[in-house]
């Protein structure tokens, strides 16, 4: 499935930031982001911090840099409607 992901027209990554990622699981992210952004592919990813906030859960600088580079940062901000 990875190369799969790595290669749709469109990807929604929905809160990335909701757990925190082991190592397996953040080199899976890394590859996805690292693939998407080489091949200028489209990918909305949303997170409940800011981008700085994603090094907590385990993301490297290198893939919070790609992520900076190939989205336009929007902020949302409102109650929870959960």
């Amino acid at each position: 499935y990875l190369g799969h992901i790595c290669n749709v027209k469109w990807l929604f990554l929905d809160d990335i930031s909701a757990i925190l990622l082991k190592d397996t699981s953040a080199d899976i992210l890394r590859t996805i982001i690292n693939s998407r952004f080489e091949q200028k592919l489209a990918t909305c990813f949303t997170a409940n911090v800011e981008i700085a906030g994603l090094a907590s859960v385990g993301l490297h600088s290198h893939a919070i840099s790609r992520i900076q580079g190939m989205c336009e940062l929007i902020h949302v901000k409102g109650e929870d409607r959960r």
